[in-house]
């Protein structure tokens, strides 16, 4: 008996329902990375890259098809939260060690603006 790609995409779209608990994980892993303080400070990113995620794969799984849901979830994804980062900004920012970096002076090459001061840039201030 051979499958249909119509049957798969619309299995798809409802297990996409059933994993919307799943999606819980990304508080639950932000909760042992940063604490519950700290969960509760990004919980709106939390919200809304899961809510993008999940929407994005039941719209794609239930009307295009079963070949891109993942891939076209997670761009969706990352786009959505690249506006949302533009408008919203949490109390702190955490290195990898888990440090609160949010004072220090960041540029958008990477370069402290001190360094580039010490090579004669100016900025656009």
């Amino acid at each position: 008996m051979e499958s249909q790609p119509g049957c798969v995409a619309a299995l798809e779209g409802d297990r996409g329902h059933s994993c919307a608990v799943l999606r819980a994980g990304a508080f639950w892993l932000v909760w042992i990375y940063a604490g519950f303080r700290g969960m509760l400070e990004v919980w709106p990113a939390l919200l809304v890259a899961g809510g993008t995620f999940g929407l994005t794969q039941l719209l794609m799984g239930a009307f295009v098809g079963p070949g891109l849901v993942d891939i076209a979830a997670s761009t969706a994804t990352m786009f959505v939260l690249v506006v949302f980062f533009r408008f919203w900004k949490p109390k702190r920012v955490l290195n990898a060690v888990g440090k609160d970096i949010t004072a220090q002076q960041r540029s958008r090459s990477g370069m402290g603006l001190e360094r580039l001061s010490r090579r004669g840039c100016r900025g656009s201030r």
